[in-house]
This record gives C-alpha cells, structure tokens and sequence, in this order.
C-alpha cells in the first residue's frame, strides 16, 4: 500500500512530467529583393529567427517602432555585407521591430513579436498520466467488488 508521502511524490513527479517547457524553435526569415519574407513572426520566449540572404546588399538591425529607421543599439548583424545570415535568440516577450538599414525607405522591414512560452506535456507525462488514470479506475472497481462482495455476505 502506498502511503500519503508515496502519493505526493508520484504527484510531484506528474506535475514535473506535465511542465516541461517547449523546447526552443528556429524560425526562418530570408531578404528577397527589397522585402524580408516572413516579415512578420510570432515566437516563444527563448526562441531564435535565423535572417538568411542579407550578405551583399542588405543588414537586419532592430529598431525602436514600425516606422523607425534608426538603429536603437539592440540586435543587429553588423554592417552591410558583413554577413551572409545571421541569427538572434529572443529572450523576453514584446514586439521587436527590425528593418534593412539601406533599404528601410523603401519599406525593408519587420516585427519579432515574442510571446510567452507554453509549457507542453512530454510523451514520458502522457504515458505516466494514463497509466495513473488506468490504476485509479481499477482501484476504484475493486474496492467497488469487495464492498459488494462484503454486503452480500452480512
């Protein structure tokens, strides 16, 4: 028989099955012509846009607003034809707001927009729950039996 700490412990273990964050995505954003394609990206905290295409003619550098066309000093992947792609991992929620420098008059530009990340359910959780939901029902039909069995007996 499991006794109440036994039973706290299995929760706790549940509980931690059931939380484990997801893990850390990659979303993929290429300058094509004077346009960044997605322009626009939703992401979790923790996640990561990776720009490709910009060596040669074009940058990312982040912004203060949508119509902003001055580098505020966060992320940026250097001077033109630095780099061929470049990668920046998002750290805390918010609109983020980047453009071309070169190319902003021209409308080269994008939003990161960060949300919270959701805490998702490993396959080892949904095994672990089944089995504990499956063992809850059977104690239940047993201690069902024996109190029939035992009224039916008196």
């Amino acid at each position: 028989m499991i006794r109440k700490s036994g039973y706290q412990l299995l929760a706790l273990v549940v509980l931690l099955l059931w939380v484990v964050p997801a893990g850390a995505d990659t979303v993929e954003v290429m300058a094509d012509g004077l346009s960044f394609v997605p322009a626009d990206v939703t992401i979790a905290v923790g996640d990561s846009v990776h720009w490709t295409g910009i060596g040669g003619f074009h940058n990312v550098a982040e912004v203060d607003d949508a119509a902003s066309e001055t580098y505020n000093g966060g992320f940026r992947s250097g001077d033109v034809g630095d780099v061929t792609e470049f990668t920046h991992t998002f750290n805390t929620m918010g609109n983020f707001f980047y453009i071309c420098e070169p190319h902003a008059p021209a409308g080269m530009r994008g939003t990161v927009t960060v949300t919270e990340q959701t805490p998702t359910m490993t396959p080892l959780g949904v095994a672990v729950m089944a089995v504990l939901v499956i063992s809850a029902g059977v104690v239940v039909a047993v201690k069902r039996l024996r109190r029939a069995a035992e009224s039916g007996s008196n």
